[in-house]
């Protein structure tokens, strides 16, 4: 008998997952388990839920993707339960689910009584914050100085969002996004260009040498807003130290591009070694005032903000061990924050 392949194998394992969330629901888990079987009871606090096999299982709602505990709730309910559609869509939204809410909101407004009306309130609502989350996104990424990232997030979110005032509140961004492209790109041709005449007119060296030492001095200029930021988080201004470590974070990324494009031309050698050198100290300096800001925004329980940060971390160092941490605590308060918005009326903290 021959060997199954992988890709058969997994195909396999996808139809019987399909096959069983026909036959009942599929309990989603955030370490990546898929448990098939059927809801026994919800609550505020996790499901009881029956594995195909018979046996019960009490799950805390942390443990499982707020997908799922979407997908669980909603067929739980019946299909002209308007107060429960809305209390759903509510949830949704909250949890930054806008197609589900959306999706909700509009089963309720399709339902005759008192909710309709409320549901219809709500959809303006959850077009509002999806632009507002889209919006929030795009920003991030200008910050981080990935405007290719910042036109992929608009893109994401036209394609998706309906038609009015709030969609065209994103689709604006998109001219000025293509237009710093655009500038970034003539840039690169600019240097290209620069880099490619200097070797061909006998100036490698010498363009070689001077772009190393503005590599060096952007570095620098990094080093010192770094020291700024620092000394601005102790005294506890956190406006002039959010400034001093966006100016120098983009100062360690200008300067490891250079040190980059010079280890390009000058090829192997001393000064290529030297390069790398540097590009691995902007890193690490990078990664360490991230993760600064990082833990300033956690304090605050800036919980997005927090997460655009250690995600820009994470990208240059997915296993430091302060950034996983911090990515830890996001993941877990903030969705507990957003739950306890619905369940309890006192109290709120910021997302932002």
């Amino acid at each position: 008998m021959r060997r199954m392949s992988r890709h058969a194998l997994a195909l396999l394992v996808l139809l019987a997952v399909a096959a069983a969330a026909r036959a009942g629901e599929v309990l989603k888990l955030r370490n990546g388990d898929l448990i098939p079987g059927e809801v026994v009871e919800l609550d505020a606090d996790g499901v009881l839920f029956a594995r195909e096999r018979g046996e019960r299982l009490r799950v805390g709602w942390g443990e499982v993707l707020p997908i799922s505990r979407y997908e669980l709730w909603s067929a739980s309910l019946a299909a002209d339960d308007a107060a429960g559609r809305l209390e759903v869509a509510r949830w949704a939204l909250e949890m930054g689910l806008f197609h589900q809410a959306r999706r909700e909101a509009q089963r309720c407004a399709g339902l005759a009584g008192d909710d309709a009306p409320k549901a219809k309130e709500l959809l303006a609502e959850i077009a509002r914050a999806e632009a507002d989350t889209a919006l929030a996104e795009i920003d991030a990424r200008l910050e981080a100085d990935d405007v290719d990232g910042a036109l992929d997030e608009a893109r994401r979110y036209l394609r998706i969002a309906p038609p009015g005032d709030d969609a065209d509140r994103v689709r604006a961004r998109v001219p000025d996004l293509l237009e710093r492209i655009e500038r970034r790109d003539a840039l690169e041709r600019e240097k290209a260009e620069e880099e490619e005449r200097a070797a061909k007119s006998g100036r490698k060296q010498a363009w070689i040498d001077e772009n190393f030492r503005a590599a060096q001095a952007q570095k620098r200029e990094g080093e010192e807003q770094s020291i700024d930021a620092f000394a601005n988080l102790a005294k506890g201004n956190q406006t002039r130290a959010r400034r001093a470590l966006t100016a120098a974070e983009k100062a360690f990324a200008g300067a490891r591009d250079t040190f980059k494009r010079v280890a390009r031309t000058a090829g192997p050698g001393e000064t290529t070694d030297a390069c790398k050198r540097e590009m691995q100290d902007c890193d690490r300096r990078t990664v360490t005032l991230l993760g600064r800001w990082g833990t300033m925004e956690v304090e605050n329980k800036a919980w997005r903000r927090a997460s655009d940060v250690v995600d820009r971390g994470l990208r240059i160092d997915p296993v430091d061990t302060t950034l996983l941490e911090l990515r830890k605590t996001i993941d877990e308060n903030w969705i507990r924050r957003r739950v306890s918005d619905i369940t309890n009326a006192s109290g709120h903290e910021s997302s932002q």
